[in-house]
C-alpha cells in the first residue's frame, strides 16, 4: 500500500495526518533525503529547509505533492504553485479536510483554500499579458470561439460576464468550457489559467 510521507519540523506534528492517510510516515528533520518509491502524496511543511526543492523533486518524479502552511499566504501559495505543488493548506486542518484534499489531488485537481482562491486568480489575470492569451497551444486546439471563451475566463472573469461580452449565453459558456478543458486537458478554471500563464 502507497504512504504518505509528511516533511515537517521537529515541534509541529498532527495527530489528524495519520488519523486521515491510513499509511503514514512523518519525517521531522532538517536533512532529508527524497524517497520517491511507494509514495502516494507528499505533504510538506512551507519554510523548511529546501521546501521548495523537494517540491520540485517530488514532483519531477510525479508525485504530487501538497505543501502545508502555518499561515495561510498568497505569495506563498503562489511560490509552492509555480515550484509543482498541487495543493495548499494548513498544517493543522481537521482530518476531514485533510482527506478531501488527498482525494482531490488524487483525482488530478488542485486543493486551494477558498479564502485565496479569488486573490490567486485575480493575481494570475494581472500578471498574464493579453499577448500570451494568443499562444500556439490555444490556436492548435482549440476552435474560434472556443480561444475567445478561454481568453476571457484567463481575465478572471464569470460565466456570466464572460457570455456577456460575447453575447452568448452562460450555458454555452459552460459547454465550450467542458471542450476546452477536455482538448487542453485541464480539470478546471484555475489549471487553466496556469496553463495559459505558462505559454
Amino acid at each position: 500500500m502507497k504512504r504518505h510521507i509528511f516533511i515537517t519540523e521537529k515541534d509541529l506534528v498532527s495527530p489528524r495526518w495519520e488519523q486521515a492517510c491510513p499509511v503514514t510516515q512523518i519525517i521531522a528533520q532538517s536533512k532529508f533525503v527524497p524517497n520517491f518509491q511507494d509514495t502516494e502524496i507528499c505533504w510538506i511543511l512551507a519554510g523548511i529547509p529546501q521546501w521548495l526543492n523537494i517540491i520540485q523533486e517530488y514532483s519531477e518524479q510525479g508525485t504530487p505533492v501538497i505543501v502545508m502552511t502555518k499561515m495561510l499566504s498568497v505569495e506563498e501559495l503562489c511560490q509552492a504553485l509555480e515550484a509543482g505543488a498541487r495543493g495548499y493548506l494548513e498544517a493543522l486542518s481537521s482530518r476531514h479536510i485533510i482527506e478531501q484534499a488527498s482525494i482531490t489531488i488524487l483525482s488530478g485537481a488542485l486543493w486551494i483554500p477558498s479564502g485565496l482562491l479569488a486573490n490567486l486568480v485575480g493575481r494570475l489575470a494581472k500578471n498574464t499579458p493579453a499577448s500570451t492569451h494568443k499562444n500556439n497551444l490555444i490556436s492548435e486546439k482549440l476552435t474560434k470561439r472556443e480561444s475567445e471563451v478561454a481568453n476571457q475566463v484567463v481575465t478572471g472573469k464569470s460565466n456570466k460576464q464572460v457570455a456577456q461580452t460575447l453575447n452568448i449565453t452562460e450555458r454555452t459558456v459552460k459547454e465550450h468550457l467542458s471542450s476546452i478543458f477536455y482538448k487542453l486537458n485541464v480539470k478546471d478554471r484555475m489549471h487553466l489559467m496556469l496553463l495559459i500563464k505558462q505559454q
